[in-house]
């Protein structure tokens, strides 16, 4: 089971990182807002099966929401 969460987080985290460095407030469009919140819930979805932490979560949810 610890190596089906390590293959997860590995195959995720780059699309995460990916679409957090392509997000930008001021180019806000609706399908923009669409994905940042999939990815949001995707993260949550993340964090409550404890394939990431609590700190990595706030880490990419800080870097998605660009504060």
């Amino acid at each position: 089971m610890k190596m089906v969460r390590l293959l997860s987080v590995a195959l995720i985290w780059p699309i995460f990182l990916a679409a957090c460095a392509n997000s930008g407030a001021g180019q806000m469009t609706p399908e923009k807002f669409k994905d940042m919140y999939a990815m949001l819930l995707k993260l949550d979805e993340l964090k409550k099966k404890e394939i990431i932490t609590e700190a990595e979560f706030l880490e990419q949810k800080t870097k998605l929401l660009g504060n």
